[in-house]
């Protein structure tokens, strides 16, 4: 996609207007007016929101998603302002139409490791499944004990791992609390790193359990509003919530910047 699609989207919400949920554009209205596929289309409204010029607003119906957009206060400002995005010429700009800045690709990618339970690994494959963007576009590398090859030391590559990722996530369940390994010894360490500023710790409750007393306790869990993932009528909706819990982490420590340069600007 080219900047100036991206500018066009930001138009047609701006045109309609859709300046509040009650004034949302359906996707099927979106998609009416811009003359791309939903699976591309999708990668660049993703890249909106996130540097928050765009909102989207969700709802389900059984298993089906229905999506609708709108502007949030600062896509407003820079539509009325016709100043979107910078208006580049030069071919050293072309990376600028990628949805994240070039610097953060694969060259700088963060590890996320994983510590989990194995009676856990089923909700462990789809929180990956759900990151894969963040993987497609470079930001990230995931690591957890399938990793390691026939014949290599297990407890050797779980310990490099855990000491050389930038963010772990703890799998919460009660079955992770009951591990001595995962309890005792990964989780542990984590926090040491965590304190020491070496790595971010991120709890995700997998399944209902008690953290009050755990050293991890204190920390934000996601989903956000603390409710175990598997007690969701839509799992789905709680994997994208962590997803953009995750996401958000990966832009805090990559300083991807959230706002657009400003346009003209070389930066």
């Amino acid at each position: 996609m080219t900047i100036q699609q991206r500018q066009q989207i930001l138009r047609i919400l701006s045109e309609k207007p859709a300046r509040d949920p009650l004034q949302s554009l359906s996707k099927e209205e979106l998609l009416a007016h811009i003359a791309i596929a939903w699976d591309d289309l999708r990668v660049e409204i993703v890249y909106l929101e996130e540097r928050g010029y765009i909102t989207v607003k969700r709802s389900y119906l059984g298993t089906r998603v229905f999506e609708s957009f709108y502007l949030t206060p600062q896509g407003i400002d820079w539509s009325e302002g016709q100043a979107l995005l910078p208006a580049y010429t030069s071919a050293s700009k072309e990376d600028a139409i990628l949805p994240f800045a070039p610097s953060q690709q694969a060259g700088s990618a963060l590890t996320l490791f994983f510590s989990y339970a194995q009676e856990d690994a089923l909700l462990l494959e789809e929180l990956e499944k759900h990151l894969s963007l963040l993987k497609h576009h470079g930001l990230i590398n995931v690591w957890y004990d399938r990793e390691i090859s026939a014949g290599m030391e297990w407890r050797d590559q779980i310990d490099m791992h855990l000491n050389a990722a930038q963010i772990i996530l703890l799998l919460v369940s009660p079955d992770f609390m009951a591990s001595d390994y995962c309890y005792s010894i990964e989780m542990q360490r984590a926090m040491e790193r965590h304190k020491s500023g070496e790595a971010r710790v991120i709890p995700i409750l997998l399944r209902p359990v008690s953290c009050e007393g755990a050293p991890f306790a204190r920390l934000q869990m996601l989903p956000i509003n603390g409710k175990p993932i598997t007690s969701w009528s839509n799992q789905d909706e709680a994997f994208e919530g962590v997803t953009r819990g995750i996401s958000k982490a990966v832009r805090e420590l990559t300083s991807i910047p959230t706002h657009f340069p400003p346009s003209g600007s070389d930066e």
